[in-house]
């Protein structure tokens, strides 16, 4: 006879999104060129920090900027956790856009810093600094601060710390050119990754041994309401947001900075619901309800603050017992 196996069912609270992770340049890359340490006289001298500061600071500065930017826009579009960035199915062509953009500014940014490393040698070998290709921005920043004669002076200098790595590369037996070469192609170091958060226990329950089930349903609880625990909270300082700045909306509706600042808090409302949609649709509807209930509120010019922030209340509750 054959026999039936009863397997039982398992349920877990479902979350509405994916997992993401970035990774992205690090100033370390530039380290070989830009953080030269040489030895005089016995010493060792790090001549990279102070002979080229400004324009090691420039390189710098800009992909902490990036890594800077992404992370802000990241913010508007996902939730962080404990256990990563959590983003609502509805943001996913956001998160695309971003990727996009991203990608170029890098490639854009790998662009402008090859052109000034290949244009070293060329100094070098044929002595007109008219070569060199300085950032633009770099450039307009040293003549506003130094003029012309100051901007003169750090192309000397920039020259001569040049001819130091060069120097002291060959003693090394290395090629200033085959150095620029394993700086890697900074695009390639930027990558949005994503993992499904969902999987449900019945798909692989043939696969779990019978004897960790009940730990592996208890680990996936535990790590579910833990995420869930952090999206509320963050859509609980959102809504806060929100009504703070409802509640700072008074009598002055018709004033032109009193308009922005409601299409502020629109642009704001349609962020939130695409993040409640992370802890049901039901939650995300009533945010839209709210939305169009305070844009049909502008259009009619009978903007009723408190009715709003009465209502973001009710919502603010029904999150804690979600």
């Amino acid at each position: 006879m054959t026999q039936v196996q009863v397997v039982e069912k398992v349920k877990i609270i479902p979350l509405r999104g994916f997992i993401i992770d970035f990774d992205t340049p690090s100033t370390s890359v530039l380290e070989p060129i830009f953080n030269i340490v040489i030895e005089k006289n016995g010493e060792k001298i790090r001549i990279g920090k102070e002979k080229i500061r400004l324009l090691r600071k420039y390189w710098y500065n800009h992909i902490q900027y990036l890594n800077r930017r992404l992370y802000q826009r990241a913010h508007e579009i996902c939730v962080k956790t404990s256990i990563g960035w959590l983003i609502p199915f509805e943001n996913i062509d956001k998160l695309k856009s971003l990727e996009e953009e991203m990608l170029k500014k890098w490639k854009e940014f790998d662009k402008e810093l090859r052109e000034f490393l290949n244009s070293i040698p060329i100094v070098l070998e044929t002595g007109d600094k008219s070569k060199i290709k300085l950032p633009e921005h770099l450039v307009t920043w040293i003549k506003s601060r130094y003029g012309e004669e100051g901007l003169n002076k750090y192309i000397d200098e920039l020259v001569e710390y040049m001819k130091l790595v060069k120097e002291y590369l060959l003693k090394k037996g290395v090629l200033y050119e085959d150095l620029i070469k394993e700086i890697p192609y900074l695009p390639s170091k930027f990558r949005i990754k994503m993992y499904t958060f969902g999987i449900s226990l019945e798909e692989v329950v043939e696969i779990i041994p019978q004897h960790v089930r009940k730990y592996v349903e208890s680990k996936i609880s535990e790590t579910v309401e833990l995420v869930k625990k952090d999206v509320v909270e963050k859509v609980k300082q959102d809504f806060e947001k929100i009504r703070n700045d409802i509640l700072s909306i008074t009598e002055e509706i018709k004033k032109e900075i009193v308009s922005k600042k409601i299409s502020e808090v629109m642009k704001k409302f349609k962020e939130l619901e695409n993040k409640t949609s992370i802890l049901g649709v039901d939650l995300r509807n009533q945010v839209r309800e709210l939305r169009e209930q305070v844009r049909k509120m502008i259009v009619k010019k009978e903007f009723t603050p408190y009715e709003i922030v009465s209502r973001i209340d009710l919502l603010t509750n029904k999150l804690l017992e979600t």
